[in-house]
């Protein structure tokens, strides 16, 4: 006999090919169906009738459902044109909830805190091809919204939480963990999704901070800063630097910056922590207008 998820997939994939429509994996339109995750995933956002909620990448509507019969308000965003029809027929009777085409690597998000007068929640299972440009869009706008709650890959989840001197730190973990307090907080099989996806998924929590985790006086410059050290992880720091786009030190610039921030030129920049690249940033920046 089959399960409910079973008979609901099968529901979902033949209402998809009677419009026409269908899912690929190559742009990561894969969907949460299976109803128990939803669920836990709404709990573990925490939402509630007073809330107003933004999903990004909402599709077939599955997790849009569930965000209904919780929160206040709900805006659907989606930008395949086919999905966004189908995502209209599929709420509309549900009132609270505000289907929007629009692409989620570009909107404004600050658009809803004006709207609303106060931040807001964001609650996603994102594309899985474009989740971190999407990321990287929404550290721009985080004054819009005080708490993120986000499905990745795993491998991409472990990413952001990753500490120095670890296989996974990056670009991704220090630009996230300084401006965001980050955690996993639950994982998902990939037999949640449909269509099932060849790996697996985490929802990540991530908390804006009213202030960045280390001093920040140049957001622009700390994050060439942080791309330059990352860029070929064998490098050295001082080789690393010089010459680097949005930098543009010379040998002795990178070096007497490594001199003021009190680290070794010869550490790699996988081994900073944000308290580093913090001195690192604002020594380059000496060094630039001194």
């Amino acid at each position: 006999m089959k399960s409910r998820d079973e008979k609901n997939r099968e529901s979902i994939s033949t209402k998809l090919k009677s419009r026409g429509l269908f899912l690929y994996r190559n742009r990561g339109q894969n969907f949460l169906t299976d109803r128990s995750m939803l669920n836990k995933i709404a709990d573990a956002a925490g939402i509630g009738p007073e809330d107003r909620v933004v999903e990004i990448g909402a599709g077939i509507g599955s997790l849009t459902e569930v965000l209904a019969e919780r929160a206040g308000v709900v805006v659907a965003v989606e930008a395949d044109k086919g999905l966004y029809r189908f995502l209209c027929e599929s709420v509309r009777h549900l009132p609270n909830v505000e289907p929007l085409f629009a692409d989620g690597l570009k909107l404004d998000y600050r658009e809803f805190l004006h709207r609303w007068g106060h931040p807001y929640r964001i609650v996603a299972n994102l594309p899985f091809n474009i989740s971190t440009p999407i990321l990287f869009h929404l550290i721009r706008q985080r004054d819009a919204f005080h708490s993120l709650h986000l499905t990745f890959q795993r491998e991409v989840a472990h990413r952001i939480i990753a500490g120095p001197s670890t296989r996974d730190y990056s670009v991704l973990s220090v630009m996230v963990q300084v401006y965001m307090d980050p955690r996993i907080v639950l994982n998902i099989p990939g037999a949640c999704f449909f269509p099932r996806p060849k790996v697996s998924a985490a929802l990540v929590r991530l908390g804006v901070r009213s202030e960045p985790a280390v001093p920040v006086s140049n957001e622009e410059r700390f994050q060439a800063v942080v791309r330059a050290a990352f860029s070929q992880r064998r490098k050295t720091l001082l080789n690393a630097l010089r010459g680097a786009p949005g930098l543009a030190l010379s040998p002795a610039q990178a070096e007497a910056a490594c001199s003021t921030a009190q680290i070794n030129p010869r550490r790699r920049g996988e081994t900073l922590d944000l308290a580093d690249f913090s001195r690192l940033t604002e020594a380059v920046d000496s060094v630039l207008h001194g």
